[in-house]
């Protein structure tokens, strides 16, 4: 007996929304179990990092999740900026050292002569 494409769509379409179904099961499972660990360990959440995933953004990183907004306190500030050259590129002299200054370096500049005088 030969099936017609059309059967194989339907069972197709079918297999898909059991799929979705069970999905969406499992999904409200593991949001109850993150929702549980973020209560019991008290997990803001403006300390969660969602980039990485594809959520989130811009829009998300200034107001966080659900319109929170994190207290003036927990921002974060910018540094004062420590290092410049003669392009313009700026460093703080935290974190990792950026490209311009390592190749300012090797090119034969000091430390001192890239810092900005106050």
């Amino acid at each position: 007996m030969t099936k017609s494409i059309a059967r194989i769509e339907a069972k197709i379409a079918h297999l898909q929304r059991q799929a979705d179904a069970l999905r969406a099961k499992e999904k409200a499972g593991v949001i109850e179990r993150i929702n549980v660990a973020l209560r019991h360990y008290k997990i803001a959440p403006h300390e969660l990092e969602f980039e990485a995933c594809g959520v989130g953004g811009k829009t998300a990183k200034r107001k966080g999740l659900n319109g929170y907004k994190p207290s003036r306190s927990r921002r974060k500030t910018v540094g004062r900026i420590k290092f410049r050259d003669e392009q313009g590129n700026e460093w703080t002299g935290h974190g990792r050292a950026p490209g311009w200054y390592k190749d300012a370096l090797a090119a034969g500049k000091t430390p001192a002569d890239l810092a900005v005088s106050s």
